[in-house]
């Protein structure tokens, strides 16, 4: 088995998101780190099977483990997030 080397975040935790972050974990260069979503109640799902939850878009851009991001959300919320994600230098699947 490859040692997981990759560190990749999932923001937006709704269907696509746990499904991302599902597929994720079924590939072993990748570690997922973690997931941020605006909502609590998806934090609190995503908390409840063991994913680690930033506090905020910030957090998660800040974590220099996280070379990866998934954007997972809304197709209209996609562009300000993207371009957010690559100016803290992250690499973006969206």
């Amino acid at each position: 088995m490859a040692e997981k080397n990759t560190g990749i975040a999932v923001i937006g935790y709704g269907g696509m998101g746990s499904w991302h972050c599902n597929k994720i974990n079924e590939i072993d260069c990748l570690e997922l780190k973690g997931i941020y979503d605006i909502s609590e109640e998806r934090k609190n799902v995503a908390d409840e099977k063991g994913f680690h939850v930033y506090e905020s878009l910030e957090a998660l851009l800040a974590d220099p483990e996280v070379i990866v991001v998934t954007v997972a959300l809304p197709n209209h919320f996609h562009k300000p997030v993207c371009i957010q994600a690559m100016k803290a230098g992250k690499h973006v699947v969206c």
